[in-house]
């Protein structure tokens, strides 16, 4: 590594420390070989609208996650059958038709949770 490459990442690694991490972020400083500053956010946690069941609000934060049926139905001991019936009746009561729309849904919801929150 050449000494031109290592004084160039200090004033960014000074800058970091003087500006801390972006909000709401976590930061950890790795060195393996190279530095690197991995930043972190905690995943938002929608709390879907009471008028999901307790099952299908469970279905639906794992489907925003992104987890496939075959996966949550193994996950709830339940067959992926279930599994599309109960997003299927997500879809029909939040007024969503894939899982784009929900993802954008959830995310709505944890943003008007952030701004009331703060």
């Amino acid at each position: 590594m050449s000494q031109s490459r290592k004084e160039s990442r200090l004033p960014c690694d000074a800058k970091l420390a003087e500006l801390g991490p972006p909000r709401g972020a976590r930061v950890s400083k790795f060195a393996i070989g190279d530095e690197y500053f991995v930043f972190s956010y905690p995943s938002a946690v929608a709390t879907f609208p009471s008028t999901l069941t307790p099952a299908e609000q469970a279905v639906a934060g794992r489907i925003v996650e992104g987890a496939s049926f075959r996966e949550i139905g193994k996950e709830r001991g339940t067959s992926e059958r279930t599994i599309a019936n109960q997003v299927k009746a997500i879809y029909r009561k939040l007024g969503v038709r894939s899982r784009l729309e929900l993802a954008a849904f959830a995310l709505r919801l944890s943003r008007a949770f952030e701004t009331t929150d703060a």
